[in-house]
């Protein structure tokens, strides 16, 4: 199996992409599955928007792949960054628990 590791010399990337092209901006994508029909969830970006305080924001959200041509019923979205710090944080409990 090839290791996705990899060094530069600025050291600013950690993993490499497992295939020619393929970005890692969602941490999660490919492994999120629905819950109905099991297909992978997708990230879906919204377009900019501006906040109160002026500044701008894009709401990235992961829904079923299956759901957009009707073959499946599961219309809800989650959220990026919420499942991004629910994963990673019971990853690192299970890893380092706090006795």
């Amino acid at each position: 199996m090839k290791s996705l590791a990899v060094s530069t010399q600025q050291e600013d990337k950690l993993l490499a992409a497992p295939a020619p092209g393929m970005t890692l901006k969602y941490l999660l994508t490919g492994l999120v599955k629905c819950g109905h029909c099991h297909r992978s969830m997708v990230p879906a970006v919204s377009g900019v928007y501006i906040t109160r305080d002026g500044k701008e924001k894009r709401y990235v959200a992961y829904f079923c792949s299956g759901s957009v041509d009707g073959n499946c019923s599961n219309r809800k979205r989650i959220p990026e960054q919420w499942l991004r710090e629910v994963v990673v944080s019971t990853i690192r409990n299970q890893l380092f628990p706090v006795d």
